[in-house]
């Protein structure tokens, strides 16, 4: 599905970017009251920027956000094929292909267990490889260009607002409150060589440290950015009239954020259950097609 420059790379990518691009411009239009360029040359600049961006956003969003956001915190690929989910004739039959042709038992009539949970999560990977191998599940990589733009907006706009209230903050420009920035900055620097030792070891050791990869990420830019938005308010003078401002502005960023990531766990269980419906309307066309060939 994502092999070119499509929709995904739009949501999934350049929007995210963009707006990331657009949470760390506010600042200086708001207090230098600076315009961005007009010209092509730096417009094109822009747009590349935001495309790489949003590869970071969502490096940083599909490890910090939680792929089972269904209320029994379980993949939605998983729970999609639960009873009461959908119709039981459309998950019978979904359960016969997936026997039929890669010889695996769903167990959509049995109570959920781990070991259901992982035949099931196995399956799913095949049903999608199966819908790009023959580029149709048009659906399916609609609600993946929604659920990855929608994380992508969750972590922007979180980063955002730590940013935002770091140059707020900059208008307390006593001692301790430098002291206590600089403090941030040696407590980034640590994490970030922790999290790059991490990275460096072998697939054993990052499983055993998967409560520090999930903790790191997380905690780290926020409190990067609300470090270097800091520094960057002392640098460029923050008012009384700019604080309330970049607070407001903080504020309704959280805000935003938590619909997103409603939005978001709305959009990965709708995903999951357009692959599902789609692996079978395809199998299901593939059986018609055959029929009417025999009877040709």
């Amino acid at each position: 599905m994502i092999d070119k420059f499509n929709f995904y790379d739009i949501y999934g990518y350049f929007l995210p970017g963009l707006a990331l691009l657009g949470v760390l411009w506010l600042p200086f239009g708001l207090v230098k009251r600076a315009c961005p360029a007009h010209d092509w040359g730096s417009a094109i600049i822009v747009l590349a920027f935001a495309y790489l961006l949003g590869h970071f956003l969502q490096t940083f969003g599909a490890t910090g956000l939680k792929s089972k956001v269904t209320r029994d915190n379980r993949f939605p690929s998983d729970a999609a094929l639960d009873a009461g989910s959908m119709p039981e004739t459309m998950r019978t039959k979904i359960a016969e292909i997936i026997q039929r042709k890669f010889g695996m038992d769903l167990r959509v009539d049995q109570p959920a267990s781990k070991e259901i949970d992982a035949m099931r999560n196995h399956a799913f990977f095949l049903a999608r490889s199966v819908l790009n191998r023959e580029k149709t599940g048009s659906y399916a990589e609609q609600y993946q260009g929604m659920y990855a733009l929608t994380r992508g907006l969750v972590v922007a706009l979180a980063w955002g607002a730590a940013y935002w209230t770091g140059w707020a903050a900059s208008i307390y420009r006593t001692r301790p409150a430098i002291v206590l920035v600089a403090f941030g900055v040696v407590m980034t620097v640590s994490l970030l060589t922790s999290l790059a030792v991490w990275l460096s070891q072998d697939s054993t050791t990052k499983a055993e440290g998967w409560f520090m990869e999930r903790s790191s990420l997380f905690a780290l830019m926020p409190l990067a950015l609300l470090t270097v938005g800091y520094a960057l308010g002392l640098r460029y003078g923050v008012t009384p009239r700019h604080c309330v401002a970049l607070l407001l502005a903080a504020a309704s960023g959280s805000v935003a954020c938590l619909r997103f990531y409603s939005a978001y766990k709305s959009f990965a269980e709708s995903f999951a259950t357009a692959v599902w419906r789609d692996f079978l309307a395809f199998n299901v066309y593939l059986e018609d097609k055959g029929h009417q060939s025999n009877h040709v």
